[in-house]
């Protein structure tokens, strides 16, 4: 009855750490399959690429019909093209505030085209329906065909390759202000008294009939079988005018002076009175109404609910430049003050005493004595004449451009001191944002602030270009030839040319033809 097995069994020995997080390991990734494996996924390895035999393209591709897989994806797709995510997600095109408003090429109405064109379309024919470079955030456009009629008696300007065709034009509408802007020649109406060849006043409500380049069969040469360059013609004798750069234009003045003696003084004044009579064409001539603010005004509309009153004092702002352009505008308001306007100038700051230029410290100390005598007239730096301007009642009826001269927004960086060159290039964007965003015309002289009078090249800011967009530009003497460079690249302005004097200089045959 003794048992035969000992007592005391020995002790089972105990896993080790290491082996126990071995052991944890292990039943983890036992887990981990079996979810794998009700998943239905795949856990086996894959096979090595290495040892797969070359991808048949063409058999794979024989697989399926991609042309019926494509047609049944179309014909099953209902949404409308202006809801897919290509339109919402399109980039903005620049110069439309961030696709907010129309690109200055883009038109609000189509064209009424005459009978006789009305079945013919044509790539020529499009290219023609531009719109204003400040059509797409000041106002709306349309556009109307060139009746038949006579030629305009005044001198203008006009881009002209060959005559076309068909002949279109579009009219501006600020409240009754209405203009030619797709035509750089004048309008035809009752001609004034005048030295400048800028367009007279209008008698009449309606937008006048004017062409691109094309005139009337009574007025016309044949056309030439030779494609001509783009190039201005003076509207009364249909002459080629030249076009030149800035710095040849100063230097011409000064050739002027020295040859002939004719003083800068002179110059200043003709151009002066020029300036304001071009003024007083662009506001008085239409009843003195202009466009309401793009806040209460639909984009489609033509009409505007805002008018001047007559009663009132005409308000103009000048906006002058430290330069012989801002002198002489600031000259012109001198005129424009004794022909009963108020006067708001913006005078562009400078670095010193020194780089104040000499013609526009004449002018101004002329204001300054007009000033002590009573005159109408409010100046200073944009700061102090911006304050002016937002106690008036209503919007001014001009704006007198004379910044930049011919200038871009980049060159004003050109300087030693850096503090100035940037304080000025934020006064100058201000003026030219005001400009813009203001329901006044803009009469810009010589060239439009921003735009360069060498290439018609402008500054491009935060996808825009930073540049004053004009109802009319009035050159002094001649053209810059940065003008005609712009409208080449599509620009529809109203240009017009005043005489200054400075045509005796040069020879007859490269003299304008006033």
């Amino acid at each position: 009855g003794w048992r035969q097995t000992p007592l005391l069994q020995p002790a089972a020995q105990s896993e080790s750490p290491v082996q126990q997080a071995r052991s944890l390991k292990q039943n983890r990734k036992q887990r981990e399959q079996d979810r794998e494996m009700q998943n239905g996924w795949a856990t086996e390895e894959a096979t090595d690429v290495q040892d797969m035999g070359d991808f048949d393209f063409e058999a794979s591709n024989k697989l399926f019909d991609k042309k019926t897989v494509f047609d049944e994806l179309r014909q099953g797709d209902t949404t409308a093209d202006e809801e897919r995510l290509v339109g919402h997600n399109r980039v903005p095109r620049p110069g439309t505030y961030g696709g907010k408003n129309l690109h200055p090429t883009e038109n609000v109405l189509s064209p009424k085209l005459a009978p006789d064109v009305a079945d013919s379309s044509s790539d020529a024919d499009t290219e023609l329906n531009l719109a204003n470079g400040r059509s797409s955030s000041k106002h709306s456009t349309t556009r109307v065909s060139l009746g038949k009629k006579g030629t305009s008696r005044q001198n203008s300007l006009q881009v002209d390759g060959k005559p076309h065709p068909l002949s279109t034009s579009m009219s501006s509408d600020r409240g009754g202000i209405n203009r030619s802007v797709a035509s750089l020649a004048g309008r035809t109406s009752k001609p004034v008294p005048s030295v400048a060849t800028s367009s007279p006043r209008p008698d009449r409500t309606q937008s006048p009939h004017s062409a691109v380049s094309a005139f009337t069969s009574k007025t016309t040469a044949p056309v030439s079988a030779v494609v001509q360059e783009p190039h201005f013609i003076i509207r009364e004798t249909l002459a080629s005018c030249p076009v030149l750069l800035p710095s040849a234009l100063e230097m011409l003045e000064a050739e002027t002076v020295s040859r002939f003696g004719l003083t800068h003084d002179a110059m200043t004044e003709t151009a002066a009175r020029s300036i304001a009579e071009t003024a007083m064409s662009a506001f008085d001539t239409f009843g003195g109404s202009r466009r309401g603010s793009r806040s209460n005004i639909v984009r489609a509309s033509v009409t505007s609910t805002v008018h001047h009153d007559r009663a009132a004092t005409p308000v103009i702002v000048i906006l002058a430049g430290n330069n012989a352009l801002g002198a002489r505008a600031v000259a012109a308001g001198r005129h424009l003050v004794s022909r009963g306007c108020k006067i708001i100038i913006a005078e562009q700051q400078f670095e010193s005493s020194e780089m104040h230029d000499t013609h526009m410290k004449t002018q101004t100390a002329m204001l300054k004595r007009m000033q002590r005598s009573g005159a109408n007239i409010k100046r200073g730096p944009w700061r102090k004449a911006y304050n002016y301007i937002k106690n008036l009642s209503g919007p001014p009826v001009l704006i007198i451009d004379a910044l930049l001269a011919g200038n871009t927004y980049e060159s004003l960086l050109d300087t030693t001191n850096a503090a100035h060159a940037a304080a000025t290039q934020l006064e100058a964007r201000e003026m030219i944002d005001w400009a813009n965003r203001s329901r006044a015309p803009a009469l810009c002289i010589g060239c439009p602030s921003g735009v360069s009078g060498i290439d018609g090249s402008t500054t491009i800011l935060e996808g825009e270009p930073l540049a004053v967009r004009p109802d009319k530009v009035l050159g002094l003497g001649a053209p810059m030839q940065g003008l005609l460079a712009a409208m080449k690249n599509g620009e529809r302005w109203d240009v017009s040319l005043a005489d200054i004097g400075i045509n005796i200089t040069l020879r007859s045959d490269e003299a304008v033809a006033f």
